[in-house]
C-alpha cells in the first residue's frame, strides 16, 4: 500500500502544472484544464437573507461550502467526473480524452492523503487521552 501510494505521488508530481484536455458529456465543448492547483480546495459563502414582515427588520445569516478543486466545463460548468444515469445516457456526448486516467489518479492520491491524516489526527487523540489517564 505504501509502495502504491509512492507511484501515485510520483505520477502526480509529474503531471503538475500539466493541463488535460477532454470532451464535456453534458455540451460536447472541447476543454483544456489544469489538472492540479496551487489551492485544492474552495470555499464559497452562501448570505441568507430572511426578512420578517412584521416587524420589519433582517436577519442575515452566512454558511460555508468548501468543495475540491475539479476541472469544469467552460460553457456549461459539468465537472470533469460526471457520471452519466443509463436511463437517459442517449442525451449525452461521449466521454473523451486523457483527463478521466488522471482525474481518477488525483481522486485516489487525495483519498490516500486523507487517509494519511485521519491516522496523525486519531493518534494525537490517543495520545492526548493516555496523557489524560496519567494525571
Amino acid at each position: 500500500a505504501v509502495r502504491r501510494a509512492e507511484e501515485m505521488r510520483a505520477s502526480l508530481q509529474s503531471m503538475e502544472g500539466e493541463k488535460v484536455e477532454w470532451r464535456c458529456v453534458a455540451c460536447g465543448r472541447r476543454n483544456k484544464a489544469p489538472l492540479q492547483v496551487k489551492y485544492d480546495e474552495r470555499c464559497d459563502i452562501i448570505v441568507h437573507r430572511i426578512r420578517r414582515k412584521s416587524t420589519g427588520d433582517d436577519r442575515i445569516r452566512a454558511t460555508f461550502r468548501t468543495e475540491r478543486y475539479r476541472p469544469t466545463c467552460t460553457v456549461c460548468q459539468t465537472p470533469i467526473d460526471y457520471r452519466i444515469r443509463p436511463s437517459n445516457a442517449s442525451s449525452f456526448h461521449e466521454p473523451e480524452g486523457d483527463a478521466l486516467r488522471a482525474f481518477t489518479l488525483l481522486a485516489a492520491a487525495r483519498a490516500a492523503r486523507d487517509k494519511e491524516k485521519e491516522e496523525e489526527r486519531l493518534a494525537m487523540l490517543q495520545k492526548k487521552k493516555e496523557d489524560e489517564r496519567k494525571l
